[in-house]
């Protein structure tokens, strides 16, 4: 349970949070700098903006290239990539608002900011075509396992040839999955 369900549950979580996080962090940076948002001079509307498009194109750009490179080196080092850049970008957005989190220095906060969160995005971006492609295949495979116990149901237990009469429930079905398959 804690591998399958629990563990991706709390990546899935802390990425969410992550990116979910810079909306509702708005209202407390208008407090926070109140200069930067009333005054243009000291922040351009294209840079508070910034951290919202920064986001959406990393995970576009993370789709297309990490989904092709994921392809290219396999999908565990690819799973491996996504990760590395979406925990990187989480630890230099911290990083940021450490170092540049003072009055003088809120241009270069959201221009930091705006490049982890980049990064960030390109981490997620890549996870959502590993992870489609794992689905798929992980449904695959369930479907498979439950036909083999199904077919492991339906296999005559007599020794008869198909051919000859049966009181054998599985018969007839056994019978018409071979000409299904001669079919073929």
């Amino acid at each position: 349970w804690l591998v399958k369900s629990a563990w991706p549950g709390m990546g899935l979580f802390g990425e969410s949070y992550m990116l979910f996080s810079v909306g509702t962090l708005t209202p407390l940076w208008k407090e926070l700098y109140p200069d930067c948002f009333d005054n243009q001079e000291v922040c351009k509307p294209r840079l508070l903006h910034s951290l919202t498009y920064s986001v959406v194109t990393g995970v576009i750009v993370g789709m297309l290239a990490l989904g092709y490179a994921a392809n290219k080196i396999g999908r565990r080092k690819g799973s491996l990539l996504t990760a590395s850049l979406m925990s990187g970008g989480a630890l230099a957005m911290v990083l940021v608002s450490i170092i540049w989190s003072s009055q003088d220095s809120v241009v270069f906060l959201y221009r930091g900011m705006a490049v982890s969160l980049f990064f960030f995005g390109i981490g997620v971006g890549g996870e959502y075509p590993l992870a489609a492609s794992l689905a798929s295949e992980r449904a695959m495979e369930e479907l498979i396992e439950k036909q083999n116990i199904v077919g492991e149901r339906l296999k005559p237990t007599s020794s008869r040839l198909d051919n000859s009469p049966s009181t054998d429930k599985a018969a007839p079905l056994m019978r018409q999955e071979n000409k299904c398959q001669q079919r073929r």
